[in-house]
Formats: C-alpha cells, sequence, structure tokens
C-alpha cells in the first residue's frame, strides 16, 4: 500500500506533546477561582439558614412562653399601685436624704390611668459568691454549675420584699439555695433603697383594701420591691401562717378573708419560672434558645412582652446558659438592677472614651426634620464623633441596641426592627427598617403632657421615651443574638 503523498507526515515526538506548563496553571487558576467562588456561596447560604430559622422558631418559643406564663399567672394576680397608697402613676423615688419625692419617674408611667403601669421586669435569683452577684468580668471557667434556681425569676419578688422586711423564709422556700441575690426593676435608681420604698405608706383609697399593716412585730410587710400584686388576693405576711400568731398569742383573733389558706392555696404571691422553663426546646440539655419577659398593666389589661433570643458560646461548644449578673450594667447599681431585657432611656446622655459629651435624643415619628421625609427612619446622634476612635467596639449595654437586626420594644409597646446599624464607633447612623409610629394622645399612654407639664403635639406623644432590647453580649463574654419580640395579652 502507498502512502498519499497530499497527507503530510507528522513526526512521532510531536504527536505525543503535553500541556505546557504555562497551559497547566492557567486552568488551575481557573479550577481555583471557581472553587473558591462556589465555597463562598455556602457561609452566606448557611447564615441564611440560620436567620430563616429564626424567623421561624422566634414566633413559636414566644408562643410557648406565653403558655407558661398563662398557666402560671392570670390577670386577678396582678394589682395596682394605688393598693399600695401610691397615686395612679406617681412611682415616684423617696430620696434616701430628705425623704422627698424625686421626680424621676419609672417607666415613664407618668399621667398614666389610675390603676396603669408601665412596663416593669420581674425579680431575678442570681448565683452569688459570698452573699454577692457574681461580678462583671468574670471568665465563664469561675462560674460553678448552675444550681437550679439560677437564673430564675420571681415575678412579683416576693424573695426580695422578704429579704427587706426582715422576714423569715416560706415553706415553699424549704431547699433554696440561700446563697442567690435578689434583684428588682427599681434597682435603676440606686436612691431607692434596692427596690424598697422607705418611709409611711400611706392606706390605699379603695375601702376594699386592708390597711398596709406596719406594725414591727408582725403582720404585712409594708415593703413593695417590684411588680405590684393584688392586695385583695394575696399578701406578704409574717409570720407566713395565718393562725400561728393566734394560736401563740391565746388569742382567737378575727378572721382576715386574705388569709384563708383555701384562697388560691397560699397567702403569698410567689410565682418562679426557671431558667428551664425560660428554654427551648424545653427538657433539653443544650436548648437553642431562651426567653425574658416584661409585665405592663395597660387600660387595665396585663400585657407581657417576650424577648426570644438565642446564646452563643463561640468555639467553647454547647454548654448551660444562665442569666446572671454578668448581663448587668457597669454602674454602681448593677447588682440590683434586672439585668435582662436591658435598658435605655433618652434623651442618652454619657462621655465616650475621648470626654466629648455625647446626646442621642428621643425618636420622633417624623425623624430628624419635620420637612425632609427621608430621615424618618434615621436615628440622631448615631454617627462618628470627631476625634473618636472608628475602631472603639460600642458598649453592649449602652449602645447594644443599635446592633443591625436588633430587635427592640418602646414604652408604647411598639416593636422596632434595626435595619442598617453600627458595632463600631466609626460606623452609623442607625436606620430602622420603618418609621417611629404615631401613637394616640391619650391618658392611658401616659402621653398627654411632656416632661415640662405642657401637652404634647401629636409626634410629641408618639416620641419614643424608653427602649427594651436584648444586648448582643454578656460581662462573660456570651453572644446573644436576638430572635423575636411579641407584646401579648396575658
Amino acid at each position: 500500500m502507498t502512502r498519499d503523498p497530499r497527507i503530510p507526515v507528522v513526526p512521532a515526538a510531536r504527536a505525543r506533546r503535553g500541556f505546557s506548563l504555562v497551559e497547566l496553571l492557567l486552568a488551575v487558576f481557573i479550577l481555583a477561582i471557581g472553587i473558591i467562588s462556589v465555597a463562598a456561596i455556602f457561609p452566606a447560604g448557611i447564615a441564611q439558614q440560620v436567620q430563616t430559622k429564626d424567623a421561624i422558631y422566634g414566633p413559636i418559643v414566644a408562643e410557648q412562653a406565653v403558655g407558661v406564663l398563662r398557666s402560671k399567672l392570670d390577670q386577678e394576680d396582678f394589682g395596682s399601685f394605688e393598693q399600695f397608697g401610691l397615686e395612679a402613676g406617681d412611682r415616684y423615688q423617696v430620696s434616701a436624704n430628705s425623704g422627698a419625692r424625686d421626680p424621676e419617674v419609672l417607666s415613664d408611667a407618668q399621667g398614666t390611668i389610675p390603676g396603669d403601669w408601665g412596663w416593669m421586669r420581674p425579680s431575678f435569683l442570681l448565683p452569688s459568691a459570698g452573699g454577692a452577684p457574681i461580678a462583671p468580668g468574670v471568665p465563664p471557667a469561675a462560674i460553678t454549675q448552675p444550681g437550679p434556681l439560677d437564673g430564675a425569676i420571681d415575678v412579683f419578688s416576693l424573695r426580695h420584699t422578704r429579704d427587706l422586711a426582715g422576714f423569715g423564709a416560706l415553706p415553699e422556700q424549704s431547699g433554696e439555695d440561700g446563697d442567690l441575690f435578689y434583684t428588682s426593676d427599681f434597682g435603676k435608681y440606686p436612691i431607692n433603697f434596692f427596690g424598697r420604698y422607705p418611709g409611711d405608706v400611706i392606706r390605699s383609697t379603695d375601702p376594699s383594701i386592708p390597711p398596709f399593716d406596719q406594725n414591727s412585730g408582725g403582720g404585712e410587710s409594708s415593703v413593695l420591691a417590684g411588680i405590684p400584686f393584688n392586695r385583695a388576693k394575696y399578701a406578704v405576711l409574717d409570720p407566713y401562717d395565718p393562725y400561728e400568731s393566734l394560736v401563740n398569742s391565746g388569742s382567737s383573733g378575727a378572721y382576715d378573708y386574705r388569709l384563708d389558706p383555701a384562697r388560691e392555696g397560699r397567702a403569698e404571691p410567689l410565682v418562679t419560672i426557671t431558667q428551664g422553663e425560660r428554654s427551648w426546646p424545653v427538657g433539653t440539655e443544650f436548648p437553642e434558645y431562651y426567653w425574658d419577659c416584661m409585665f405592663r398593666r395597660y387600660q387595665g389589661r396585663i400585657q407581657v412582652a417576650i424577648f426570644v433570643y438565642r446564646p452563643v458560646f463561640g468555639g467553647a461548644g454547647p454548654r448551660s446558659y444562665t442569666v446572671n449578673a454578668c448581663s448587668g450594667d457597669t454602674t454602681s447599681d448593677w447588682p440590683s438592677e434586672s439585668p435582662l431585657p436591658a435598658r435605655v432611656d433618652f434623651p442618652q446622655n454619657f462621655t465616650n472614651a475621648n470626654g466629648t459629651a455625647i446626646t442621642i435624643p428621643r425618636w420622633y415619628p417624623e425623624g430628624i426634620d419635620p420637612g425632609d421625609p427621608t430621615d424618618d427612619m434615621v436615628i440622631q446622634g448615631t454617627v462618628p464623633q470627631p476625634g473618636e476612635n472608628p475602631r472603639l467596639l460600642l458598649d453592649p449595654y449602652r449602645d447594644g441596641w443599635q446592633v443591625p437586626g436588633q430587635w427592640l420594644l418602646d414604652q408604647n409597646g411598639s416593636v422596632h426592627r434595626v435595619l442598617a446599624g453600627r458595632r463600631t464607633a466609626g460606623e452609623g447612623p442607625v436606620r430602622l427598617s420603618q418609621r417611629v409610629p404615631y401613637v394616640p394622645r391619650q391618658a392611658s399612654n401616659g402621653n398627654v403632657v411632656d416632661e415640662n407639664g405642657e401637652f404634647t403635639t401629636a409626634s410629641g406623644a408618639g416620641a419614643v421615651k424608653s427602649i427594651w432590647f436584648i444586648p448582643p453580649e454578656t460581662r462573660d463574654g456570651i453572644t446573644l443574638i436576638p430572635v423575636f419580640v411579641a407584646v401579648k395579652d396575658l
């Protein structure tokens, strides 16, 4: 067979030629770009999956929380400050020096209708060391295994009330760890004697309410340490047994309907919700979600605010979570203030690390400039300040409400979300996902008049004066991810 002369002859070496080094490197480079691009999708996908999971489970946990509260409490368990001799919406502090009432009002309750009161946090039972709560900055390794009541809440601050009054422990408290520290929502105001109303408390104008017994030899406590309970249903007594003092004195005494053991099976407003009961899923070794709560009486009805959050322990792996005083502020009154949710009042005045005075004013529905609709969702004062270190991390309690994605509750019961926030001093401003809503100018909202006693405008009535939130980090280094906030009737 003869070769066709038109077909060229190819050398054997040339026929076996492979890729050059340059071609191989170029192919590897292109492949690496593809792999990196695909890998970059996974963290974003995981983060989106976690956010979606939080969005689904947040309302579920909130409903479970409301169910727990309704199983232990009802509307009739709560009272008013009038039952303890305080005027409608008054709740003024009593100065430790002069005995005069201080004009500072708790929870913006000034001017509300009789019987109502603003948002209040329950008392917490905190782990302590030597009779004092564990101080901020203690590393997690130094905190021992939590006890069954560590981090529990005492809704009506009964333990704190009995402690301040010098009363003995209740039978229901048998077996409790005696080295627990009790907090109070009044503890934010240090001149208030850790939540105590010193001095005489006048009798309520309601004739159906028995007098506030101030007999030091026994009887009813004249100390109110937290959320007011219904005095027509409960009493804080010493001794707790309604008939013990009558037997000891040899007197038959007079029947007191408040002390009848058949009434709800107890005379004391003891309602405890443990840390485990405030977790989800309940009963698991390492629950994924937790919740805390506040209460208010609005237009005669008790409402509850549920704050759902998720603890993250970083590289330490899963472990049990307990609310403790490390979650509180670092000011002088941090041991006695209820730690969660954190609270900020506006205008917020403070001095930054450079000594510059900073003011974040109240939030108004029309924003900074009433004539500029583009700033209706911008919070004034949340911008970098001259000379401030732009890398300086913001304090999780004074400034933690500014974190992106944060859930906030204001004194009017409105829920806000932070759309664009900041974590450092160099970021900002803070922008909400929606504008501050207008609130009807009515007495039950406590906003008919402003702080100067003058009638408010429609914008002034809707001003945000106080907010509550879950801080993004505790003092002992645990990250808390706010998941959901809901307001429900109890």
